[in-house]
């Protein structure tokens, strides 16, 4: 972000002057472009225009969100298996197994004096970016090197990067964290772009004709500054400067996110954000697995199985016209017979319900030509084609993203397959008794079939029959302190994640 020139003069004027490392005669001139405060001197002082030039030191906004799906919008599991399950491997992040997973875990504002986040708020991923993304990032990840060093002190830390304080005049705990976490080369390189703080009347000068939007960061960023210079300083006073609360007027830019809203990560899995507050995230992990997806000769899945047996088959009538379309990528077929299956067993079977589109088509105008016993078939269609779209949006933002072994044409298949066994199912079940064993199980199977649909969007479904699994998908490991939650609200702080779990100080 480029800092007005009143406020680079006033910030460079005001280092020269505290360091007293200049002496400058009574009748000298201070020729300060934008600023020109009463009775003092001028000069002219080089390099003054592009001195505090360049990125925040994060700057990672909604603009930097990728892999959103509100395909998934729906999916909001209550059980996984704990993110500690996981470990950690030799690069520091959790080591990948297939499943999902879920925890609390500590996170950082990387925003001071914005809106803190509260419950229902929707945050997107997107990687770390800004002038210290490198610093910022190393604080977050040796911090799960260190879970006894206080989430205090480690926001306090992140808090005096970002306001630029001077690291030697820290108060000393927050100088014990800094070298903990820190080489010296680092220490010394922030302690090299410090700033001082700036009076009420020099203040008033600089910002006066900030944005209201922008005004309250810089503000808040000199408030911190000023509270830095204390050899103890409360957190809670800094918290107070740092996280703004209630509801903030719609930031620009802000677009509506729901909360809890899944992204598929580049790495190759599933993430969501659910902040408690802004320390506190519950981190949701989805690691593809392996399921066997049977197709026949005209291309249409016949099964969907997970490794334990549990899913579904189907049988298809060929005695029904299929659905036509106007492109001839798509069909739509009807179901004869829908089997759910457990354990390997047949649980319960639907006949002559239900049908699904078969192929993805090309022409992202399509339409149905029209038949009978396709109930439903235009808006099938409208939210096939609306997933496409964010399939090709995704594609668009990350050209090149990490690929494993499987079938893309799952994805697509899959979700009008999903859709036309959770609509045939819904029929089916009317006259079943609610505590029975089959409705006690569709909970499952619908979660399976998101799973699979899950597994084939990351390339990780349907591999090799008798091939073995791979041990990790990715990069074998998940470092989350690369990424940061970003809001949809502009106006609310972004979060930075770390491995560490959390624990109420």
């Amino acid at each position: 972000m480029k800092f007005p020139a009143p406020y680079k003069a006033l910030v460079t004027l005001s280092a020269i002057i505290s360091g007293a490392a200049f002496a400058f005669p009574a009748h000298a001139q201070f020729n300060i472009p934008g600023l020109s405060i009463p009775g003092m001197p001028q000069v002219n002082i080089p390099g003054m225009e592009t001195l505090f030039k360049g990125e925040e030191a994060i700057s990672t906004g909604i603009k930097d969100a990728r892999g959103e799906l509100n395909y998934l919008d729906s999916y909001s599991p209550s059980v996984y298996k704990p993110l500690t399950a996981l470990g950690r491997g030799p690069g520091g992040g959790w080591r990948l197994q297939p499943g999902l997973y879920g925890g609390d875990i500590r996170t950082y504002c990387l925003h001071a004096g914005t809106y803190g986040p509260t419950r229902g708020d929707g945050y997107l991923y997107a990687p770390l970016k800004g002038k210290r993304r490198g610093i910022i990032r190393k604080i977050l990840h040796n911090s799960a090197d260190h879970p006894d060093l206080p989430q205090h002190d480690i926001q306090s830390l992140i808090w005096a990067i970002e306001a630029r304080s001077k690291f030697d005049t820290l108060p000393a705990d927050l100088q014990r964290t800094a070298s903990t976490l820190l080489s010296p080369q680092e220490i010394l390189e922030l302690n090299g772009a410090s700033l001082d703080y700036m009076t009420d009347e020099m203040k008033e000068q600089a910002f006066g004709k900030l944005s209201d939007s922008v005004r309250p960061i810089y503000e808040a960023q000199n408030s911190l500054r000023g509270l830095f210079t204390s050899a103890t300083v409360p957190f809670d006073q800094l918290e107070r400067v740092a996280v703004l609360t209630g509801n903030p007027p719609k930031g620009k830019n802000s677009r509506d996110i729901p909360g809890g809203r899944w992204n598929l990560h580049p790495g190759g899995y599933f993430v969501r954000y659910l902040p408690t507050t802004y320390s506190r995230t519950t981190l949701q992990l989805y690691v593809p697995e392996r399921f066997v997806i049977k197709r026949d000769l005209k291309g249409r899945v016949l099964s969907v199985l997970d490794p334990q047996g549990n899913g579904v088959e189907t049988d298809y009538d060929d005695a029904m016209p299929p659905l036509t379309t106007t492109d001839r990528n798509l069909t739509g077929y009807a179901f004869a017979a829908i089997r759910l299956i457990k354990n390997g067993k047949s649980i319960h079977e639907c006949r002559r319900m239900g049908w699904t589109f078969v192929g993805s088509p090309k022409d992202r105008k399509v339409r149905c030509d029209g038949a009978t016993g396709y109930g439903g078939s235009a808006a099938r269609l409208g939210s096939l084609l609306d997933l496409i779209r964010q399939m090709d949006d995704y594609k668009k933002a990350n050209p090149k993203p990490k690929t494993g072994w499987g079938n893309p044409a799952d994805t697509i298949d899959l979700a009008s397959y999903r859709r036309g066994i959770e609509d045939a199912l819904q029929d089916c079940d009317a006259a079943l008794a609610p505590a029975s064993d089959v409705l006690l199980f569709e909970p499952q199977l619908y979660e399976i079939l998101i799973h699979a649909w899950q597994s084939a969007d990351c390339g990780w479904a349907d591999g090799p029959p008798d091939g073995p699994l791979p041990t990790d998908p990715g990069d074998g490991e998940y470092d989350p302190s690369d990424d940061v939650a970003t809001p949809g609200d502009t106006g609310r702080q972004r979060l930075g994640q770390s491995c560490v779990p959390f624990a109420a100080e």
